[in-house]
């Protein structure tokens, strides 16, 4: 693998482009294949952040412990509904953003792509991601030791 994604904190301001969303999971019920996935995605760049240099796309979580609904559980309705998320708007946590950096800097702008996310066949506790930008090479990537 030519990449190692890196984990750190961003600030919510060093974001050029619009959010999308990867994986909506149901922890209560995803299935060991759904871990594996592949995705198409689209980001609309920051009408102020338009041609500024991008180094690197970014990737994080939003959590949420509970779903309250009474189709859950009977006691769900008076649970403590909380969310944990390390998305640059958010106080870093030790889990922080994962980045992926690009061979080359390119100017933000928007864009499609598609993500691939595998277990490594041989080390099956970290993870392949191959990410393909629409008209640039596609970049692959190894998270060590991920757990799904």
């Amino acid at each position: 693998w030519k990449h190692v994604a890196a984990q750190q904190c961003a600030s919510h301001d060093a974001l050029l482009t619009s959010e999308a969303m990867l994986l909506d999971i149901d922890l209560y019920r995803i299935s060991a294949a759904e871990q594996e996935f592949e995705v198409a995605w689209a980001l609309e760049v920051l009408p102020h952040r338009r041609g500024q240099p991008m180094h690197a796309l970014a990737s994080w979580f939003t959590l949420g412990f509970f779903n309250a609904s009474q189709q859950r559980c009977s006691g769900c309705s008076t649970a403590n509904v909380t969310q944990l998320s390390t998305h640059p708007e958010k106080p870093c946590t030790h889990w922080a953003q994962t980045f992926f950096f690009l061979d080359e800097e390119m100017a933000a702008t928007s864009c499609e792509g598609r993500t691939i996310v595998a277990r490594d066949s041989t080390i099956p506790r970290d993870l392949r991601i191959r990410i393909a930008v629409t008209g640039r090479s596609e970049l692959s990537f190894r998270i060590v030791g991920a757990e799904m």
